[in-house]
């Protein structure tokens, strides 16, 4: 019904979130229509010969240039520049020692890993990076909620234990739904 009161409105500014989930919507009904149409070879390609679909919450898709959005738990970054991809992986490989020193000093530790971070994104990013300069908030600090976590050994990134519940899903094997609190 929401879809055919749009198609008979004018264009709305105001109703933009309603536009965009719907297209998400739409994207997918289709990835869901192709996993469907492939999962025989999805089966195949498997070395466990199954088909897995995991559905990650929603706090886990991030938009990077809303305030404090980007924390611990994000998977997949929306509008991300090339320059923002470096100063990610720099607040990665940085992010659990400083949510500690924040724990135990407050701001002024946050304070002090963004100026250390601007000061590495300007030794060791070229100044010809796309969306140079234009930096995304972070959030440094971690909630009492977050999960552990172990480093990855290849790039030094902390990794968090997000739990998952296992479900039902007709277009393949199994299903796994993410359950977070961010």
């Amino acid at each position: 019904m929401e879809i055919l009161y749009l198609a008979a409105t004018p264009f709305n500014s105001c109703l933009s979130q309603i536009y965009v989930g719907l297209l998400m919507n739409i994207e997918d009904m289709w990835m869901g229509g192709r996993i469907r149409a492939k999962r025989a070879r999805l089966r195949e390609v498997c070395p466990f010969h199954r088909a897995t679909y995991v559905e990650e919450a929603g706090q886990r898709f991030l938009d990077a240039y809303m305030k404090n959005n980007i924390g611990w738990h994000g998977l997949l970054l929306h509008r991300l520049s090339s320059f923002n991809q470096h100063y990610l992986h720099y607040y990665y490989q940085h992010e659990y020692a400083v949510a500690q020193r924040i724990r135990r000093e407050g701001l002024a530790a946050q304070e002090a890993a963004v100026r250390a971070a601007v000061q590495w994104m300007a030794a060791n990013v070229p100044n010809t990076t796309l969306g140079y300069g234009r930096y995304t908030v972070l959030d440094w600090a971690h909630s009492p909620l977050t999960p552990r976590s172990q480093i990855s050994p290849g790039d030094n990134v902390h990794v968090y234990e997000v739990a998952y519940l296992p479900f039902t899903f007709d277009a393949l094997d199994r299903g796994y739904e993410s359950i977070i609190a961010a």
